[in-house]
């Protein structure tokens, strides 16, 4: 699995994708980013895009990510525990607003 399309807002399992590591894409327009791949992450993702509606980064969302650089939109009222734990590729991080 190297593609993973969601639309919408269904309700996804926090260990979804677990273990799905080869994952380099995601197409997710969820409001409030949450943890989909449960603690094994998508590594191979190097950059995300947070729906500008969001309020909130839930816990573990991001962990084990391979994300690089971050822009949190100016409505991200809050960031869980643990929401980015283990992006040890993460450099910057820009808050808009």
């Amino acid at each position: 699995l190297e593609t993973i399309s969601i639309l919408g807002t269904p309700e996804i399992a926090e260990d979804a994708f677990k273990g799905c590591t080869s994952v380099s894409m995601i197409k997710w327009d969820a409001i409030e980013p949450r943890r989909i791949a449960g603690n094994t992450g998508f590594p191979k993702i190097k950059e995300i895009k947070i729906h500008p509606s969001a309020t909130k980064i839930r816990e573990g969302a991001f962990e084990n990510w391979g994300i690089e650089e971050l822009i949190v939109p100016a409505n991200i009222q809050s960031i869980d525990s643990y929401a980015f734990a283990n992006c040890k590729k993460l450099k910057k991080v820009c808050f808009e607003g």
